[in-house]
């Protein structure tokens, strides 16, 4: 119960957290646990997404590359068309291998835990390559057209690629940093003005983009753990009221309309295999004078009482008690005959006189029960109810006798 009372305080807190951050806006990013659960399903829908589209973008990506090699070879001077064409097909086959090589974890079950680092990668050559290749070169004119094409590949990395707003500039920076370092290092001079431009708008653009998008994302990830939260509760509220509706709130036992349930399941299971089923029904003597001359709050006490009693007694998960009436007990003893039903009313007798329950009406000035008991090996023209009603014939056997306080009936 302490466990459940836990839960129920922990969803709560969570439900509260979302609701808060729903109403009053974030920034992009959640406190914690909220913060690695965005960033596994982030990522887990974005590898789906991009499952689902890895043919049309290889396609695509095939179809760019193949173009703007069929321009350079028509439209660039002999002079320096091999020396163009080389740097272009250079770039395009690195570019495809990491863009193959990141649609291909997509596919293969063993290379998944790979999918993030070589979509980080496959973004980082394609913003360094491209870059390198545009300022490689030699005729001016797609020197310069070529940053159209970069600024398209760094607005992929902020839209299509899935990732996330930081680690999407992290990496344009760092593939721009390195395209940097390796003009310096085979000499080439950058068109600093058309980088400046190109970078610039796409940085902004870029940013504000992949920062909508990623808040968008924010946004239905909190409304589905909400919806996820609501429906937690639902599920454990409806679970305590059922709880609640078989149990008896004052003893804590199972409830006669669950006890019914149960006793025709085991009596189905008894008649199946042939085996007996025996039924205690038990009834504190005197139990009116007892709340007449103690109160009914000492009358509840001792329902209390005796039902923990009842509940230790019954030591197998099959052995069940429920509250009958106001003084009335029940308990099923499936797969019990005779003679072990007589053994658990003997303990019973013997756990209820330990208590020493006061009550000055009686004889020996202390509480005890009349327990009538039924045994039966259910036949085909018999129900649960025909031991019901020898269990209360032997109550009533028992209540009449001057000498018996439990009959075996």
């Amino acid at each position: 119960m302490q466990d459940s009372d836990q839960t129920g305080k922990a969803y709560e807190k969570a439900e509260v957290l979302v609701k808060g951050l729903l109403e009053h806006g974030f920034w992009l990013s959640f406190p914690e646990p909220l913060e690695t659960d965005f960033i596994r399903d982030h990522t887990e829908e974005a590898f789906e997404t991009q499952k689902k589209t890895a043919l049309g973008l290889l396609v695509f990506a095939v179809l760019v590359g193949v173009i703007q090699g069929v321009i350079i070879w028509r439209k660039t001077p002999s002079g320096m068309l091999v020396h163009d064409l080389t740097v272009w097909t250079l770039g395009f086959w690195v570019v495809m291998g990491s863009l193959s090589l990141s649609m291909l974890t997509t596919r293969l079950a063993v290379l998944k835990p790979w999918y993030v680092p070589s979509r980080a990668l496959t973004c980082f050559a394609a913003v360094g390559i491209v870059q390198v290749c545009s300022w490689s070169l030699s005729y001016g004119y797609f020197a310069r057209l070529s940053g159209y094409l970069v600024l398209l590949v760094i607005l992929a990395v902020f839209s299509f690629s899935r990732m996330r707003m930081l680690p999407a500039v992290t990496v344009v920076l760092v593939g721009t940093l390195a395209a940097l370092a390796a003009s310096l290092i085979l000499r080439i001079n950058p068109d600093w003005l058309n980088f400046f431009q190109y970078m610039g708008l796409s940085l902004a653009y870029g940013v504000f983009m992949s920062s909508v998008l990623e808040y968008r994302d924010r946004r239905i990830f909190l409304q589905a753990r909400l919806i996820d939260l609501e429906k937690q509760a639902l599920e454990r509220l409806s679970y305590e009221q059922d709880q609640r509706a078989r149990r008896d709130r004052l003893t804590g036992l199972i409830s006669m309309y669950y006890f019914h349930e149960l006793m025709d399941r085991e009596w189905e299971r008894a008649m199946r295999e042939k085996q007996s089923i025996s039924l205690l029904h038990m009834d504190i003597h005197r139990f009116t004078a007892f709340n007449q001359r103690y109160g009914y709050e000492a009358g509840n006490r001792c329902l209390a009482a005796l039902a923990r009693v009842f509940e230790s007694v019954s030591k197998r998960a099959v052995d069940v008690c429920a509250r009958y009436r106001n003084d009335e007990f029940l308990m099923l003893l499936p797969n019990t005959t005779a003679q072990g039903a007589r053994s658990v009313q003997q303990v019973i007798e013997k756990e209820v006189a330990r208590l020493q329950i006061l009550h000055e009406d009686e004889v020996k000035q202390i509480l005890f029960l009349e327990i009538g008991v039924a045994t039966m090996t259910p036949m085909m023209t018999e129900t649960p109810a025909n031991l019901l009603a020898a269990a209360e014939e032997s109550l009533r056997l028992v209540q009449t006798s001057t000498t018996d306080t439990a009959i075996v009936w």
